[in-house]
């Protein structure tokens, strides 16, 4: 009898041993907070390539857009999506469309199929795999208009800004939708036809409200 395929057998499953804890180690966990998922765990990477937002930011953007908004939470745009934490944490607060946008899907897929597999789903949820500025042109030739748009780009990049003029540019905010700007420190930024609510703090993370139209 040849050893030579045990030999091969044998180091598949070493293979995909490691595999399997590298992909433990790898991942760290964070709960949806409320809503149709409420405690249902998502994945995000231990290293720097996302930057997942904070439980305490999480909260803080919902009650920052339930007061100023009607309560009819149709539709929720999440660009930069990341680990699609909070468009999932919009659809499990009742959001009936949530739309998430980034160019690594990895764990926003995984994520979303987690969400998926709940018997509380039934539809909603959108995933782009794409440029976030390229998939605001997109949503634009579709006709599509959304009722809150979160915007948390890496920080120290312009992409803030960015996607505000693209988002002037090509109009896919409801009249009486808002635009929510998450970045790592205050910062100022020009637009045309949006005007700025309010700026809040929490830690290390600003939020900037903005609405359509001129103070």
């Amino acid at each position: 009898m040849s050893i030579f395929p045990i030999l091969i057998s044998l180091i598949i499953k070493i293979i995909f041993a490691l595999h399997s804890s590298s992909l433990t180690l790898y991942t760290k966990l964070m709960k949806i907070s409320t809503g149709k998922a409420k405690d249902k765990l998502l994945k995000y990477p231990q290293d720097h390539s996302f930057r997942p937002t904070k439980q305490i930011v999480k909260d803080a953007i919902f009650d920052i857009i339930f007061s100023h908004s009607n309560d009819s939470k149709s539709s929720f745009v999440d660009l930069f999506c990341g680990s699609g934490s909070v468009g999932l944490e919009a659809w499990s607060r009742g959001f009936q469309e949530v739309v998430l946008i980034d160019q690594d899907t990895r764990f926003a897929k995984t994520n979303l199929d987690t969400i998926r597999k709940l018997p509380s789903y039934d539809k909603g949820l959108e995933l782009y795999r794409n440029n976030a500025l390229s998939a605001i042109e997109i949503l634009a030739k579709k006709h599509r208009k959304f009722q809150i748009i979160f915007i948390d780009p890496p920080y120290s990049t312009t992409l803030a800004q960015d996607s505000l003029n693209k988002l002037e540019a090509f109009d896919i905010l409801e009249n009486d939708g808002l635009i929510l700007v998450e970045t790592n420190k205050s910062q100022d930024f020009t637009t045309k036809s949006l005007s700025l609510l309010r700026e809040y703090k929490y830690g290390l993370s600003h939020l900037k409200l903005f609405k359509k139209g001129t103070s």
